[in-house]
């Protein structure tokens, strides 16, 4: 069963409903053009933008013109009040003693500058396993040392990584061969690669290539620009095939994320009340 052949069974489905709502009402319930196409909505979106459908007309009402209307508003409009830029402030990493604080302000978005010189891997298992303990923290931030914006990394997919990786301690399990006698068997156990001295060591030197490779890592060349329009931040996070996606401003400093399932929400409402007018 093809896609489209799914999509208008779902808006049959919808449609049944209305007619029964209709019926069972007496004829005082209304089904006007705007329901009808409401109830179409959410399979039209879905089949405009995989790229199924270019255009959809109802009566006067082309879901075409609402759909371009509703996702080229600005992004940035979402940085104020309307919509769904989620504003995340930054915690700036510091001493072991500023973990209390971090999780006192809910800290969302834990801080990194390279080439800073001073990040330690104590003090950075200390704080994401700390942080993570809690519902809030979701990003790990790394800004240039002019404070623009860098990347984007998954603050738990990092920490879940870096606990993976820690060197095994020595098992008491009887008949289990210890590490060194593993190593006279089978030769030096290889290092691991992701550990938090070797990330403190990535940030402090700049060392950009291995940055990348962090658990989530989205740069700031897939970054959206604050101006940019709600189609365009779809089309992106397609691409990159993420749920959330870092927002840079004018002068490329992180100013937030935008979240898939708001930006959808804000999409449905704007046509909605697009097609409210069009009645």
């Amino acid at each position: 069963m093809t896609t489209v052949i799914i999509a208008l069974v779902i808006f049959l489905f919808f449609l049944v409903g209305l007619i029964v709502v209709r019926v069972k009402s007496r004829d005082r319930f209304e089904i006007k053009n705007t329901d009808v196409v409401l109830a179409l909505v959410p399979v039209a979106l879905w089949l405009f933008l995989t790229g199924k459908i270019h255009k959809f007309v109802f009566g006067e009402v082309q879901i075409e013109a609402a759909l371009k209307v509703a996702t080229q508003a600005p992004v940035e409009n979402q940085v104020s009040k309307l919509l769904p830029i989620d504003a995340v402030p930054l915690f700036e990493k510091g001493g072991t003693e500023e973990i209390r604080r971090a999780v006192q302000s809910k800290a969302q978005a834990l801080s990194f500058h390279l080439g800073r010189g001073y990040y330690t891997g104590r003090a950075i298992r200390a704080y994401l396993d700390e942080l993570t303990q809690y519902p809030y923290l979701r990003y790990v931030v790394l800004n240039n040392p002019d404070d623009t914006f860098f990347g984007l990394v998954d603050a738990r997919q990092l920490t879940e990584a870096l606990r993976r990786e820690r060197v095994p301690q020595p098992s008491a399990t009887p008949g289990t061969p210890l590490p060194g006698e593993q190593a006279q068997q089978f030769g030096p156990m290889p290092e691991p690669r992701l550990t938090a001295d070797n990330v403190a060591n990535w940030l402090n030197n700049k060392n950009v290539d291995e940055l990348k490779t962090l658990p989530g890592f989205i740069s700031a060349d897939q970054a959206l620009d604050s101006k940019a329009d709600r189609q365009k931040a779809l089309e992106q996070m397609n691409a990159l095939d993420v749920q959330t996606i870092p927002v840079v401003n004018e002068n490329k400093k992180f100013v937030g994320v935008v979240d898939r399932s708001k930006l959808t929400a804000s999409i449905l409402t704007d046509l909605a009340a697009k097609l409210e007018h069009s009645e």
